[in-house]
């Protein structure tokens, strides 16, 4: 009976192991590829700043901050830190910046100059006085400007390359729900077809119960109840099992750091949890037919069979 029972529990534990796997995997490639690119824009805009400034490692750079960064103008910071760069903020402090009280203390002797948010309005005065008249934003700060170098950063994509991601991500979410649909349909049958096999194998013991006074409802619900039971033990088990064996996969293959910076775990635990629920129905829905067919069996017909 017990190894009956794991044997049923391993094949459900399997089915959900395999659709926790193909849930996490996309959550994970999706935030994988969105972290990679939003590092890759940083390194491109310290780039460009680096073409005009040369190397910025031990180079000071004065950031100018007129309202709350958003991400992009934060990973270009922290790009910036990691070039090498000795940063300074004016304004609100950025990620722990060293601090300067006026405009024109962070702007002097500056290599160049970040403006985070709108610029100030005596910025371009104030460029007169840096060492180089380099100035970079996201959006061109002093575009036009004589004398100044003004960088915008954001990069603008062209609208073929638009409609290519456009058509990739349209692909992408097409082979993700084929892939999810075929990993719940196999799942089903490995679940169906472990609990078939549990009800049809107890045929003689429904018989026994049927002789002893047991109720056709009452026969009903052992199954569902075990079946259920079953389902939810598997299914977090599987749903565990799965989900970290796809992290560890792409752990080698991308690196850790980038893995655990990019996944969504807010999601990714969802989509667990409804991995769960996916096999207690499942499990559930398995003996419906099995369990109703036990339930009618005459005591004397299942006592004789020999399945």
């Amino acid at each position: 009976r017990l190894g009956r029972s794991m044997v049923t529990l391993a094949g459900v534990v399997c089915g959900i192991a395999f659709l926790s796997s193909v849930v996490a995997s996309s959550v994970i490639k999706g935030g994988v590829a969105d972290e990679n690119a939003a590092r890759n824009d940083a390194a491109r805009m310290v780039a460009l700043i680096e073409s005009e400034t040369g190397p910025m490692k031990g180079k000071p750079v004065a950031v100018l901050v007129g309202a709350e960064p958003n991400d992009g103008e934060l990973r270009l910071i922290a790009a910036c830190t990691k070039a090498g760069a000795e940063l300074s903020s004016a304004g609100n402090s950025v990620l722990g910046l060293k601090h300067v009280a006026d405009l024109s203390t962070a702007v002097t002797g500056a290599t160049a100059v970040i403006v985070v948010g709108p610029p100030p309005a005596t910025l371009s005065t104030l460029m007169t006085q840096a060492s180089r008249p380099v100035v970079a934003g996201l959006q061109s700060p002093l575009s036009g400007t004589p004398g100044v170098i003004s960088i915008a950063l954001a990069y603008a994509p062209k609208p073929e390359e638009m409609e290519r991601a456009s058509t990739q991500a349209q692909e992408e979410k097409a082979r993700g729900w084929w892939v999810t649909g075929i990993a719940l349909a196999v799942t089903a049958i490995g679940i169906t077809n472990a609990m078939l096999m549990s009800v049809t194998e107890r045929f003689r013991e429904i018989g026994t119960m049927k002789c002893l006074g047991a109720l056709s409802s009452f026969i009903r619900r052992i199954f569902f109840l075990e079946s259920a039971f079953m389902g939810l033990l598997g299914g977090i088990v599987g749903a565990v099992a799965g989900a970290l064996i796809t992290v560890v996969g792409y752990g080698f293959s991308f690196g850790f750091a980038l893995v655990f910076a990019g996944t969504d775990w807010t999601h990714l635990t969802i989509y667990s949890a409804l991995t769960v629920i996916a096999s207690v129905l499942l499990a559930t829905a398995a003996a419906i037919y099995p369990a109703s067919v036990a339930s009618r069996m005459r005591p004397s017909a299942a006592l004789r069979s020999s399945v």
